[in-house]
C-alpha cells in the first residue's frame, strides 16, 4: 500500500480530539494537529449545511460536525469513528482534485442512487442511512478507481467493514 498521506486537521479541540481517537482504524491518512509540507489540509467545523463535507483543492477537505453526536449514535459508532468516515470521504475527493487538475469539485456530485455517500443529500440527516449501508455506488467506485484514488477508496472500505456499517 502507499505510504501514509499527511492531514493537518484544524478545529474545535473536542472534535479533534475524537478524530484522533479514531485515526488508528486506518493508515491511509496521517492525521495530525501541526501543519507539515504537503499535508492535506482539513477543517472540522460546526456549522450549518445539507453537506457532509467538501472539499477545495487549494483549500482542502471541510467536515461538518453538526448533528455528529446523533448521528453517530444513531450509527452504532464513537463519534471519533463517524469523524473518521466523513473525513475519509472529503479526503478521497481532495486527493482526486490533486491528482487530476482538470477535475472539478462540481464533478462529484450526483443526486442517485442516494445510498452512496458520495451523492447529494437534501439535509445532512440523511447522510446516516446512507452510511448505514456502508458502501460506495459502482458508478462513483469506478469513477473513483480511475482517477488513481484507489487506495483511499480500499482505506474506506476497511473501515465500513472494521466498524461493521456495511450491511
Amino acid at each position: 500500500m502507499d505510504s501514509a498521506i499527511p492531514v493537518f486537521v484544524q478545529g474545535n479541540r473536542s472534535d479533534i480530539d475524537d478524530l484522533f481517537s479514531a485515526r488508528g482504524l486506518q493508515a491511509r491518512f496521517w492525521f495530525q494537529g501541526a501543519p507539515l509540507p504537503g499535508a492535506a489540509p482539513l477543517r472540522l467545523v460546526d456549522r450549518p449545511g445539507a453537506a457532509l463535507f467538501a472539499v477545495e483543492r487549494e483549500t482542502g477537505g471541510v467536515v461538518s460536525t453538526i448533528e455528529s453526536h446523533g448521528i453517530a449514535r444513531y450509527l452504532g459508532l464513537q463519534r471519533g469513528a463517524y469523524l473518521l468516515l466523513c473525513s475519509m470521504l472529503g479526503l478521497t475527493q481532495w486527493r482526486a482534485l490533486i491528482l487530476n487538475p482538470l477535475l472539478q469539485p462540481e464533478d462529484f456530485a450526483h443526486d442517485t442512487p442516494d445510498v452512496c455517500p458520495f451523492a447529494r443529500h437534501a439535509c445532512i440527516q440523511d447522510y446516516a442511512l446512507t452510511l448505514e449501508r456502508g458502501c460506495i455506488c459502482r458508478p462513483c467506485f469506478a469513477f473513483f478507481h480511475c482517477l488513481g484514488v484507489e487506495p483511499e477508496l480500499l482505506a474506506l472500505r476497511d473501515v465500513f467493514a472494521h466498524l461493521q456499517v456495511a450491511a
